[in-house]
This record gives C-alpha cells, structure tokens and sequence, in this order.
C-alpha cells in the first residue's frame, strides 16, 4: 500500500490553478488522433478537417521523404543520445546544415532539436559569448555593453531567451519604426541586436523588414529574424520572408527557422557567417550541452528541402490556402487582416469573444 503524503504548499498552489481553470472552462483539452492531418483527420471517430496543422506543404507524408527516413533509421539506428560536440556529430547533420545554409544563403549553419530551442539558445549566445570568454577564459573585456531591441509580438520562445540572457532587453511597438529608431538613436553607445519575426506567428502579418534592416545598418546593429513561418511559404523559391522582400542575405546577420512548419518535421536551425555560427556551437547550451537531432529526422528534412527549394509546391500550397481562408471569410468568421492580403501560412479567425476565440 503507498502510503500517502502531504503535498507541498508549491504543489498545491499549481494544483490550484488547474481546478480553476477546469471551473472557468479555460484549460485546453488535448485530443487524441489517429494518425497526423493530410488535411484530413479522424477525432473520436468523425472525420474533420484541420486549420491548425503546422505541417504547412504536406511534406511529410511524400514517399522520398519517408524513404530517406527510413534509410536513415536503418542506417545510423535509432535517436543518437549524444552531443554533436562529444560522439553524435553524423554525416547526415553535417549535410543538413550544408543544405540550410545554401538555401538561406548563408556561410554555415547550425541545427538544433527544436525551434524554441533554437531561440532559447541561440540569442543568450549571441549577446553573451564575449561576456562568457571573459569570464571563463581571460578574453580582454570589450568596452561597450549589448542590448536587444525586440518586436513586441514576438513568439513565446524569444521571449523566454530574453530572460536567459543576461544582456538587457527592450520591446518596441509591433513593426513600429520610428519606434524602433527612437530606441536606436538613444542607445548609441552600446552594441545592438535587433530581432523580429519575418511571419509573426499569431496574425500573420509580415515585419517590414526592409525598413528594420535598413536601420540595423544606418545604426551599425546586428539583425536576427526569426522566419520560422516564413520559410519554405515565402519567397519566389520558398527562402523565406527575406527572399520575398527581395533584401540581400547578408543583410540579416542570423536567420533563424523551423523544421516542424513547412519542412513538416522537427528542429531548428540558426544561419549566418561561418565565423559567427561556429562561435555560436561552442556557446549555446542548446547546441552544445544536448543530444543531437535524430538522423532518421535530418534526413528526412534533407530530403523535403530538395522538393521545397523547388518553389513549386510552396506557391501550389499558398493557392490552395489563400483559397481556404477566402471559403472562411465567406462563411462569416471574422479575419484579422485582408484575405487578399494574405499570401501565406498563417490566418487568424476569431470566433466569439477573446474567451472563446
């Protein structure tokens, strides 16, 4: 018999919470599904269709894609269980990033198991490394200090990288920019990394990006974009919001993505100079301190990359979506930006009030 024991306060603080939302019809129910959505799926056995996949071009479900999974997987086994600074950097992961860097045009790149992980890694990196070889490694102390000047609709996982970081941070106003050049012209005198999202993961909108890499370079500050919903929809080969916009690569000093949105798998990756991404794997705990990504997944993106680099079935999947969210607008839901407007992946619909929307 298991002998009972009381609970900790802490416990039951979080306990709490969860009755308290059950009570207010709040807490989100996690259902069960047969087999992923194509778009089509089966929920306690009705046959629904989803708005919500992530799984933007169908890319996982084509043949060459599970075929190169499966070579993998009898190839290098399962899972890898090892850092790719210890025993688990394979031939497929370095190929992988070869493939993401020439598709982002960019130097080098580098791959991580998720794309909140990615962040969450990468930006406290980014802003800390000079700080971190000071300290651990006697590295001359340089004299100005680092501030993020950060979209204020950006994703959860920046968010959560900003309070690892230990640089300070500052939000401005959602694709704001004479916001954003106020905060620059005030902090002159510290060096400066400016993130935003290409494809703002909760709307849809686009950042200006133009507009925010022509101040990063009037005010000598470095860029990253988070495209994680923009890449493999936008851009006439499918690169991304960059491409889109018709800005130059190296315009953009990190360019970040996503594996789970168009290449329908797992993982993130962070693009950039070589000399920039090679620092990066030695500093960002979520590289170095953690086991690599499965090769029987890498593969499989190495594979979905070769058919998203095409172009042609990121601007089939744009038409068939553009159409869906137009078929919704006319059925009476409530889209927060124009349908015509929207070339994308990404159409909120709001039903009801903010509770149940």
């Amino acid at each position: 018999m298991i002998a009972t024991q009381r609970r900790p306060q802490m416990a039951d603080s979080l306990a709490a919470v969860g009755q308290w939302l059950e009570h207010e019809g709040l807490e989100l129910d996690e259902r069960v599904v047969a087999s992923l959505p194509r778009p089509d799926l089966v929920i306690g056995g009705r046959r629904v269709v989803s708005f919500c996949s992530n799984n933007y071009l169908g890319l996982s479900h084509l043949y060459p894609v599970k075929r190169a999974a499966r070579r993998a997987l009898a190839r290098y086994s399962y899972a890898t269980t090892e850092s790719r600074k210890l025993g688990g950097n394979l031939q497929i992961l370095e190929q992988l990033e070869s493939r993401i860097s020439e598709f982002k045009s960019a130097e080098a790149a580098m791959v991580c198991a998720t794309g909140l992980l990615t962040n969450v890694a990468a930006i406290p990196a980014i802003v800390d490394a000079h700080g971190f070889s000071s300290h651990f490694y006697g590295m001359p102390r340089q004299s100005k200090e680092h501030l993020i000047l950060f979209d204020a609709g950006a994703h959860q996982s920046i968010r959560m990288s900003l309070r690892i970081a230990r640089s300070k941070s500052i939000k401005f106003a959602h694709n704001n920019m004479q916001d954003l050049e106020r905060l620059l012209s005030e902090h002159r005198s510290m060096d400066v990394l400016i993130i935003t999202e290409g494809a703002f993961s909760m709307d849809g909108d686009l950042s200006p990006l133009a507009a925010v890499a022509d101040l990063a370079g009037e005010f000598d500050a470095a860029l990253y974009v988070d495209d994680a919903h923009g890449t493999g929809v936008y851009g006439p080969k499918g690169r991304g919001v960059v491409e889109h916009f018709g800005i130059a690569s190296a315009r953009v000093s990190f360019h970040m993505g996503t594996f789970s949105k168009a290449f329908g798998a797992m993982g993130g990756f962070l693009a950039g100079d070589a000399p920039l991404i090679r620092v990066l794997k030695s500093f960002a705990p979520g590289y170095r301190f953690t086991s690599s990504l499965p090769a029987e997944v890498a593969a499989g993106i190495v594979a979905g990359e070769r058919v998203a680099a095409g172009g042609g079935v990121a601007v089939a999947g744009l038409a068939v979506h553009r159409q869906v969210l137009c078929a919704i607008a006319v059925a009476g839901l409530v889209i927060e930006h124009d349908v015509a407007a929207c070339l994308g992946d990404v159409g909120p619909a709001v039903v009801g009030d903010l509770v149940g929307a």
